[in-house]
């Protein structure tokens, strides 16, 4: 009971300190120290997260689910900011989309900025879990990290549940890039 009483103090410790640290720090990122542009942090509803990946006529766009509490999260970051740098330029767009809280707001940009993410990063706040889940693929439990692969037309090309590293991603995006 008294570690409960602990673990409980502790969680609620963290929520007010990002909680603070979210309200002092609601500015969007800016230019990082080693040149990377990254893009504002836009925190969404859940409903807005298909017309995002709607919008990217003619793109091949790489959907990553992921969370700064999630460990494999964090270590498959990297690949997808070289994924991004090396296919931009052959069509190919990256979104992060973190389902951290959206108290979480200043663990999140942190993060971001120490990747020198250079494509867009947005918090969704989500109040379904199980409807957003079905609404982005029915097949997917809901596991985290997780990518999905759009064609240039917007169809699902393929989905990437757990961590993977770049050469699974190029393996993956290749075949809606059209690249051999």
């Amino acid at each position: 009971m008294q570690m409960w009483r602990r673990v409980l103090l502790g969680w609620a410790a963290c929520f007010l300190t990002a909680t603070f640290c979210a309200a002092n720090d609601a500015g969007a990122l800016k230019t990082q120290a080693g040149g990377a542009m990254t893009n504002a942090l836009r925190i969404i509803s859940e409903d807005k997260v298909q017309s995002i990946l709607a919008q990217q006529n003619d793109k091949v766009v790489v959907a990553n689910f992921w969370a700064t509490w999630c460990a494999p999260c964090r270590e498959e970051f990297p690949e997808l900011v070289k994924l991004h740098r090396r296919y931009r330029e052959r069509g190919l767009v990256v979104i992060a989309f973190a389902i951290d809280d959206v108290d979480a707001i200043a663990s999140v940009k942190k993060f971001v900025a120490e990747q020198k993410v250079d494509f867009q990063v947005y918090l969704v706040q989500l109040n379904d879990q199980e409807k957003f889940i079905d609404t982005i693929d029915k097949s997917w439990p809901g596991s985290i990290p997780a990518t999905f692969i759009y064609d240039k037309k917007g169809k699902l090309a393929g989905r990437l549940i757990g961590a993977h590293e770049l050469v699974e991603f190029e393996e993956a995006v290749k075949p809606a890039l059209s690249v051999q």
